[in-house]
């Protein structure tokens, strides 16, 4: 086996190291890693992850066999969205680690969003090693197995669960899941309604219940339960997706695009909240609703309407509150012969940007009176009068 210079295998945990190693290492190197990580918690806990990792990898530079520092790295490469490099991170933390169970979770749940079953199987089954009575892991195990469509396993692992735990929410809505899958909708019910006896706060558990009965065709019931976990998690992005696209198919389209806006509150450039909005739109009932989205919208560069119908056009052309507006035509292109028309939250100042409110905002005007007489010599100096 490999070993450092103080005869200590190179993969042993640091913290059982003798006190010559940190000599190795220089107690200033030591003393640099700490500080680096000591400011990585301070950004984690203010959410500039950028900052944290280049921190952490300062940190992991110096000393490489820190677990601990590795999983916070993973934590953070999983905030900036990056998942394979959180789980190369997460891995090398387990490695570091092999008595620690979060790690394991972590990897597992990681490799599930990433859809790298195997891994989250292997992760499961480390973890289930170190802790045979936890809902979490029994759950994780059976998703990943289902998710390979190894569903008679699945269900054996649900069976093996309910021997070892009393209470089993999360193997519940696994099971569920399921069953959902295979359009055994009565039975994924009966998972559901279980999990949510055993413990409700689950988040998203509602939302499966919804999903459900939206199946079934009980609709009013779905965006019932859709609101009760909005209720307690109001900055739920998919919540909101999905309860904006209930309320699509029950034709309820202007309180869908209240809620896919909510959504671009949360993160403005999701895409899918931009398309969820265009397919509210064309559910419209009648010309007054589809102009109230319009108006009832932040900005309001430029619109268009395509009509045979002149009533429609003019109504459309008077009562619309955008600054540039096209009638059976595409909006106009803000070129320099064009100028800016945007209003609300479309434009910045009081003048265009281009055309002749570009000009007048660059010049200075002076405003020159004068008056030629023909005899100068009678010219009168005096203030001119009303008479």
């Amino acid at each position: 086996m490999a070993t450092d210079g103080c005869g200590v295998p190179l993969d042993a945990n640091v913290s059982n190291r003798p006190p010559l190693y940190w000599d190795l290492i220089t107690m200033s190197d030591w003393q640099k890693a700490e500080e680096h990580v000591e400011r990585a918690g301070e950004m984690v806990r203010t959410g500039k992850w950028k900052d944290a990792e280049r921190e952490l990898r300062r940190a992991t530079e110096i000393d490489p066999n820190r677990g601990e520092w590795h999983a916070l790295l993973g934590s953070s490469l999983d905030a900036l969205g990056r998942p394979e490099e959180a789980l190369a991170s997460i891995r090398q933390a387990a490695a570091l680690m092999p008595e620690e169970l979060d790690p394991l979770l972590v990897a597992a749940e990681i490799s599930q969003r990433l859809e790298r079953w195997e891994d989250a199987l292997e992760f499961t089954e480390r973890a289930m090693d170190l802790d045979n009575e936890d809902d979490l892991i029994h759950a994780l195990k059976i998703s990943s197995l289902a998710a390979m469509s190894r569903n008679e396993d699945a269900e054996v692992a649900y069976f093996i669960a309910q021997q070892s735990l009393d209470m089993m929410p999360r193997c519940l809505i696994a099971m569920g899941d399921l069953q959902l899958s295979q359009q055994n909708l009565e039975q994924a019910d009966w998972c559901y309604q279980e999990a949510m006896r055993q413990d409700s706060s689950i988040p998203r558990l509602r939302t499966r219940l919804a999903s459900l009965f939206a199946m079934m065709g009980k609709p009013q019931r779905a965006f019932q339960l859709h609101m009760a976990e909005l209720r307690e998690n109001p900055a739920s992005i998919d919540t909101l997706l999905e309860c904006g696209s209930l309320l699509i198919t029950m034709h309820r389209p202007l309180e869908a695009i209240e809620k896919f806006r909510r959504v671009l509150e949360v993160e403005p450039a999701h895409v899918e909240a931009h398309w969820r909005i265009a397919q509210a739109s064309l559910d419209m009932e009648n010309f007054d609703q589809a102009l109230q989205i319009i108006n009832n919208h932040e900005f309001g560069n430029g619109t268009s309407i395509y009509t045979s119908n002149g009533g429609f056009a003019r109504n459309f052309m008077k009562n619309v509150q955008i600054g540039m507006v096209g009638i059976n035509v595409p909006i106009p292109v803000p070129m320099a012969f064009y100028s800016f028309g945007g209003w609300k939250g479309s434009i910045f100042g009081g003048h265009g940007m281009h055309g002749e409110e570009g000009i007048n905002f660059y010049t200075k005007r002076k405003t020159i009176t004068s008056r030629w007489p023909d005899d100068v010599a009678s010219a009168s100096l005096n203030m001119p009068t009303m008479k």
